[in-house]
């Protein structure tokens, strides 16, 4: 016993850290990932490049110990290891070629060696070849120490040897079975104690398969063994399942066959799940050996459930991939399932591998991830490196009442409910132990943890299935309370307003069974305790409007459990009409000017909503709502631009549509907008004259003033220089005297009971009688200026044609032509008799062109128009003094002395002979033209 015990308790060591021994992976073209922390990490620094076969191994602790491609072999320092004779080992008898060209096998008992199995390719079939690693030599870089020692039997069985490994542990957990196959032989060897066993056990089974490539695995327990024959020219060949005894190393003599090349395609990958539940196998429709191929191939990736009593039936497609070839399926020690996607057999490597994340579900809860992992530049090709498939064994743990696998992701319990989870495996003979953060809180294949008895944590179960085989698997689990299912209703019938409306309950039962598959849900009210009355579906709450609570019990049909839900009733209010039409007072614009003389309507409002905001709150009473108002549909259904419930400074115009939005706990209904319009109420408008509001000066003369607004049931009041005129509410006053008016008109709006007032001003003026104080003709301007002894309102005219109003005391007249004119002047107010008086206009030619076209020829004063004069005498001179010419009622042709002058400016000095011989005179300047 002393020799044995050792022994065994290194082998629970090498157990306990079995999977550290799958951390890292190298393959493909320079291709590696690493589980050091159970999330693939890409791997730069390694030398293999595969097509197909490879094999790494690494120690308890995950660390790297060496890798292969069956050819040849890399240390933990990546360089090529040696054989003892110090030879590279560069020429062992695997091949890239073959599908599982290497698998290596740890000593049981010796922490230093290893076994490293490898096959020939098809073409270069070296069988069955058995190679000693020793890892504690060259300085702990490993050393190839014996072999290679060829375990094919005998020439008949090496010709016939398949490109397929996989190995297993044994039953009583101190030793490990490596399986390959030869035509339609299985062949076991055991490695023990003693090392390797060199007398095989031979398994000879009904099915010959027709390829020697496709993989072939061993469930991680011990079970089952399945091959994939990729005979990608006959139909009839493909998956075939055998049952496997990891006591005896002897595989069944009948396998079924669960898949064909004519219905799925020809199979390559295949892999079990850790529960060894699952099986999924990897096709393809084409051999497509390069990417210049033309022709495509298809990828299809199948699920088989191997509990299923007819298993070949449970077939369910998990993933196509039109442009895909064929690749391996690896099961890694995070329990996923990673697969190899290529292009074709040559130059059809991938940059990614893909996952099956959670490969213990039923398919159609399966999620594949395509590329999941990238692998930093370098390629995968088709192969992946197997390991001991029992390193990865494991069981599950069950949601006792769905009966759903939980352990793959953290769950969620309610602390008022009654859960039971219980092994996903259950075996005769066998221990549970079930500990949460490690410490036992049970035996038993089931565990009540109803009401977070234990609390959140980490909760483990580990099987013992025997004195040194042990699954586990854990599922971390939080208690939360409860929440309360909500139904929510919007207030759809007769009143809107009341939170009283009628909800299906039926709608909510699968909600409050809570994944339950089979339940009966009846419905009570609170009080009902005894649970007497079911309610109806249909169901109104008029015992509590907008918010009521009713009790939901839900029978589980297949657990006969019951648990009580609340749930609770929640109504929303709606809007059918358009609410009430608010009003609003122009504003005055001259409201606030200093001593205004009249109102002046704006035709817009500043609102503000609060009332109208209270006032929509009130009509939902039952209700706590919010009320957001805004000016288009739009900015109310996506709850932009909200009026803020003053507007300060903003104005409304007449006829404005607002847009409100009921919110209530933020549920928002299909009809939960409404509308009103703004009506913008005018002041009252009084217009005036814009002329001059004047008495006469004869005596008894009455102005009416005007004051209608010309709106029925106006009412009026007039002012006085500031003082009320008593009695007096008509629109229209008879002004006897000068001064200050005022009127104003009230009005009364019924929609808002209030009167608003309108103003205006009548400023009267008593009018006076004029004279004119000059009349003066410019001949330089052409123009008359008349000025009078008075200022106001007055009308001017030339000839008593065209008057034109002016304000003041003068006025001018422009652009005349000579002749005797006469000027007219009159009140504006019609009040005083028009006066008139005449004056000369000699119009003055101010320059000359004598060229004798006929136009401007020669230089004359002309009075012909002007009959109050009779003589006309002229002085031309030039700017010395020098007299050029002197004229009596006659023209000047621009000659001096009958020489024709240079053109420049001349000087002239004129007297005008009346008829009565008085003299006016005059000066100016002749401008004499180029000729």
């Amino acid at each position: 016993m002393k020799k044995v015990f050792p022994l065994i308790l290194f082998f629970f060591a090498f157990m306990s850290h079995s999977q550290n021994q799958t951390n890292v992976w190298y393959f493909g073209e320079n291709a590696g990932i690493s589980f050091e922390n159970q999330t693939p990490t890409s791997l730069n620094n390694g030398n293999i490049n595969t097509l197909e076969g490879c094999s790494t191994f690494s120690d308890t602790n995950g660390n790297l110990f060496f890798y292969t491609d069956g050819v040849t072999l890399w240390n933990k320092e990546h360089q090529i290891m040696q054989y003892s004779n110090g030879s590279n080992a560069t020429d062992l008898l695997g091949n890239p070629s073959s599908t599982q060209s290497a698998l290596t096998i740890p000593h049981p008992t010796n922490s230093s060696l290893f076994y490293l199995f490898t096959i020939g390719d098809l073409n270069n079939n070296n069988g069955l070849n058995l190679y000693t690693i020793d890892s504690s030599k060259n300085n702990g870089l490993g050393e190839i120490v014996a072999g290679p020692i060829n375990l094919s039997i005998d020439e008949n069985y090496r010709n016939n040897w398949s490109e397929r490994l996989t190995a297993v542990q044994t039953s009583n957990c101190n030793s490990f079975w490596l399986v390959s196959q030869s035509g339609n032989t299985f062949i076991s060897y055991k490695i023990d104690e003693n090392g390797l066993n060199t007398n095989p056990i031979i398994s000879s089974t009904s099915y010959t398969p027709e390829s020697k490539s496709g993989y072939l695995k061993i469930s991680p327990d011990g079970t089952k063994l399945a091959i994939a024959d990729a005979q990608h020219y006959e139909d009839n060949y493909g998956v075939v399942l055998f049952n496997f005894d990891d006591e005896t190393g002897k595989v069944s003599e009948n396998g079924e066959l669960i898949s064909t090349k004519a219905e799925d395609g020809t199979p390559y990958g295949i892999e079990f799940s850790k529960t060894s539940n699952k099986l999924y196998v990897s096709t393809y429709n084409y051999f497509r050996n390069s990417t210049t191929d033309p022709t495509t191939s298809t990828y299809k990736l199948f699920q088989f459930d191997v509990l299923s009593n007819n298993i070949k039936e449970s077939k369910q497609n998990i993933y196509t991939d039109n442009d895909g070839f064929r690749g391996a399926l690896q099961l890694a020690s995070n329990g996923k399932i990673y697969a190899s996607i290529t292009k074709a057999y040559l130059n059809g490597g991938v940059n990614y591998l893909s996952v099956i994340d959670n490969p213990d579900e039923n398919a159609q809860d399966v999620l594949f991830t395509k590329d999941a992992v990238y692998l930093s530049g370098n390629k995968a090709t088709q192969g992946l490196p197997p390991f001991i498939q029992s390193f990865f064994s494991s069981t599950t743990i069950l949601d006792d009442a769905t009966e759903e696998i939980i352990n793959n992701e953290t769950q969620t319990y309610f602390l008022d409910e009654s859960h039971i989870i219980r092994s996903g495996t259950i075996e005769n003979n066998a221990t549970y132990t079930w500990k949460k953060n490690g410490e036992v809180i049970g035996n038993d294949a089931t565990l009540n943890i109803s009401g977070g008895i234990y609390g959140n944590g980490i909760y483990e179960l580990e099987i013992a299935l025997s004195s040194c085989k042990k699954i586990t698997a854990t599922v971390t689990i939080n208690f939360v309370e409860k929440p309360i299912i909500i139904y929510e209703n919007c207030d759809v019938d007769e009143d809107v307003t009341d939170g009283i409306t009628t909800f299906n309950l039926q709608t909510k039962k699968e909600a409050l069974a809570r994944n339950i598959n089979d339940y009966t849900v009846l419905f009570f009210e609170k009080s009902d305790t005894s649970f007497s009355n079911p309610l109806p579906n249909e169901y109104r709450n008029e015992e509590n409007p907008v918010a009521h609570e009713i009790t939901a019990r839900i029978k589980n049909n297949t657990t006969n459990r019951v648990n009580l839900e609340t749930l609770k009733l929640q109504v929303t209010p709606t809007i059918s009409e358009d609410f009430s039409t608010l009003y609003a007072i122009e504003e005055d614009l001259n409201a606030n000017e200093n001593n205004p003389q009249f109102s002046l309507g704006s035709n817009d409002a500043k609102i503000n909503f609060t009332a109208k905001i209270e006032e929509i709150k009130n009509l939902y009473g039952a209700y706590s709502l919010e009320v957001k108002l805004y000016k288009t549909l739009n900015d109310a259904e996506n709850e932009i631009n909200e009026i803020s419930q003053t507007t300060e400074n903003e104005n409304f115009t007449n006829n404005t549509f607002i847009y409100v939005k009921l919110i209530d706990n933020n549920i928002n209904c299909d009809n939960s907008i409404g509308k009103f319009k703004i009506s913008v109420l005018e002041i009252p408008e009084i217009v005036i004259p814009d002329l001059p509001l004047s008495l006469c000066s004869q005596e008894n003369n009455v102005l009416n003033l005007d004051g209608n607004t010309f709106f029925l049931g106006d009412n009026y009041k007039w002012y006085f220089n500031g003082t009320l005129i008593e009695n007096l509410n008509e629109p229209i006053y008879n002004a006897t005297e000068a001064g200050v008016y005022k009127v104003e008109a009230y009005r009364n709006y019924q929609q808002i009971n209030t009167t608003i007032v309108g103003y205006n001003t009548f400023t009267v003026k008593k009018s006076e009688t004029f004279s004119i104080l000059s009349l003066k003709y410019n001949n330089r301007e052409n123009n008359i200026t008349v000025v009078i002894n008075k200022n106001g309102e007055y009308e001017y005219s030339l000839d008593n044609i065209n008057f034109q109003n002016s304000h003041g005391n003068s006025f001018i007249f422009n652009n005349l032509d000579s002749g005797l004119k006469t000027v007219y002047i009159k009140d504006s107010n019609g009040c005083n008799e028009t006066i008139s008086q005449e004056i000369s206009v000699l119009k003055i030619q101010p320059f000359i062109t004598p060229n004798n076209d006929g136009i401007f020829d020669t230089w004359e004063i002309d009075i012909s128009k002007n009959p109050e004069y009779k003589n006309v005498y002229v002085t031309i001179f030039d700017r010395f003094g020098k007299v050029i010419k002197t004229l009596e009622n006659e023209a000047w042709d621009g000659t001096f002395n009958g020489q024709n002058l240079p053109p420049k400016t001349y000087w002239y000095k004129l007297k005008l002979e009346n008829n009565n011989g008085v003299f006016t005179e005059q000066t100016g300047g002749i401008s004499l033209n180029k000729r």
